[in-house]
């Protein structure tokens, strides 16, 4: 499916936003900034998560079924919102889904390889984006000469998960990662996972104003309205917002409840459960109605924008 810029219906249709679960929430929040007319559909695969510490197979496996989830949803544009995945999916991810595609990951490595001034640069990630060394690979394909290091930051991630992050504990925790990576003697840190974005203000006080921070959530959302400013994408010009769509592999009051804290917007949006393994089957099956297969359930079709 190929988005006309121009064409009403398809301008309309909504940008889907994935992640293993609540770190990509950081990213959507800045797309909600960045596009307030735009309609956003968000999955999680909480029945999975965290990505970080989970084998790069079942990685794949799992993104090619939410990108079939996202294809029955006509999404207009996929921002992959998870840096693991990214890692390690994100070249193949593109031949899944017939739309542009943004990458977190290419676009905080992009930013940080194009700035002269950093020229050592420090990065939080997980333990499978450390494995794949996608960070290394991309900033010095572009900018050979830098210096990059990368530690992977799991008990972040797991506390994130749990509502934690503003816990007095994570702050310390966090305070024993960055000294893992002397990140006071850095350049630059880049967010190289979303869950930590919800700790930026944190990270900012810890590192101090001679280290910069680069959350490649907030640059993909640019990247991604530059790319409806340009034209390469439709926009939608409604005269009002819609409140994203949530959908998750399972249910979990935390999860949102920490939805609700990021975006107040939300109020009592449902999140919607859905069978990822049914809507695999459903897209595999060329001309068959996915909707038919049940991967939609009652409730969220009838709480979609009209």
């Amino acid at each position: 499916m190929c988005v006309i810029p121009g064409d009403t219906a398809l301008n309309m249709q909504p940008i889907g936003v994935i992640d293993s679960g609540v770190g990509g929430l950081s990213t959507l929040r800045s797309l909600l900034r960045l596009l307030p007319h735009e309609r956003f559909i968000y999955f999680a695969d909480l029945a999975h998560a965290p990505y970080g510490n989970k084998p790069p197979a079942l990685i794949q496996a799992r993104t090619a079924r939410i990108a079939c989830f996202m294809r029955t949803q006509n999404v207009k544009a996929l921002v992959v919102a998870c840096n693991t995945v990214c890692a390690v999916h994100g070249p193949t991810l593109r031949h899944l889904i017939d739309v542009p595609v943004f990458d977190v990951l290419q676009a905080g490595a992009r930013f940080a390889a194009r700035q002269p001034n950093l020229q050592d640069i420090g990065i939080l990630a997980t333990e499978a984006t450390v494995r794949t060394r996608a960070y290394e690979q991309q900033i010095r394909g572009l900018r050979p000469a830098a210096r990059v290091a990368t530690i992977a930051c799991p008990q972040l991630v797991t506390r994130i998960e749990q509502g934690l992050g503003m816990h007095p504990d994570t702050r310390t925790l966090l305070a024993v990662d960055l000294a893992r990576l002397d990140a006071r003697r850095r350049d630059a840190v880049i967010i190289g996972c979303t869950h930590f974005a919800f700790l930026r203000q944190r990270l900012g006080e810890l590192l101090g104003p001679a280290v910069s921070v680069i959350d490649p959530g907030s640059l993909v959302a640019g990247d991604l309205r530059q790319a409806i400013d340009q034209g390469q994408i439709g926009a939608n010009h409604a005269s009002r917002a819609s409140p994203p769509l949530l959908f998750a592999s399972r249910d979990s009051p935390g999860f949102r409840d920490i939805a609700r804290a990021a975006m107040p917007m939300l109020g009592g949006a449902l999140l919607h459960c859905v069978n990822l393994d049914r809507t695999f089957l459903a897209c595999a099956q060329p001309g068959k109605d996915t909707h038919e297969s049940g991967p939609i359930p009652p409730k969220a079709a009838a709480s979609s924008p009209p």
